[in-house]
């Protein structure tokens, strides 16, 4: 018990602080108050039982899944069959085909397989509409400026006071060419 005392931290070490003398006296009833504390209650198991069946793939891994997938059928001492079908019940489409062809009896062949799905399954690019957008916007820009045949050295827009001219191709800027500012 003195072992059980010392392994427990934060939040845990107060609670057991906080008990009563009869109740760490002995191992049976400091079981019973560690177990009615910290064992989730009985209608929980519902809730476990529906995030195992709900629960997707997404962007986690193969392994991700099955991992968290073995924690939730734990909790609801889900058989290896049922924890099977609530697996590929949450494989993304392709994998799960690649499962359903497979046939798979045991978990091991299961993960196996589907590890073998997820490396046979295409990629499929990030999309990102700002992205997108951009370089719509760039190929613009760059439309514009393969369309122009000017060249705009000099903006033809007036800067404060001072007037400026656009230059055609060929033309060179001569240095007695004067601007008018005003």
């Amino acid at each position: 018990m003195a072992l059980f005392k010392v392994l427990l931290v934060g939040s845990a070490a107060l609670w057991l602080d906080g008990l009563p003398t009869a109740s760490t006296n002995n191992w049976a009833n400091m079981k019973v108050a560690f177990e009615t504390r910290y064992n989730p209650p009985g209608f929980m198991k519902y809730q476990y039982t529906k995030d195992l069946f709900n629960t997707k793939q997404g962007d986690s891994s193969v392994d991700d899944l099955c991992t968290k997938m073995q924690k939730l059928g734990r909790e609801v001492n889900a058989s290896e069959e049922m924890l099977r079908f609530a697996v590929i019940n949450g494989l993304k489409p392709d994998i799960r085909n690649h499962i359903t062809r497979t046939q798979p009896t045991t978990w091991n062949d299961l993960v196996q397989h589907a590890r073998i799905g997820e490396m046979c399954s295409p990629v499929v690019p990030p999309s990102d509409p700002t992205l997108a957008v951009k370089l719509e916007a760039i190929q613009d820009q760059l439309k514009q400026l393969t369309t122009s045949s000017k060249v705009h050295s000099m903006s033809p827009v007036e800067f404060g006071r001072c007037t400026h001219r656009t230059l055609n191709i060929g033309e060179s800027p001569s240095a007695n060419r004067r601007y008018r500012c005003f």
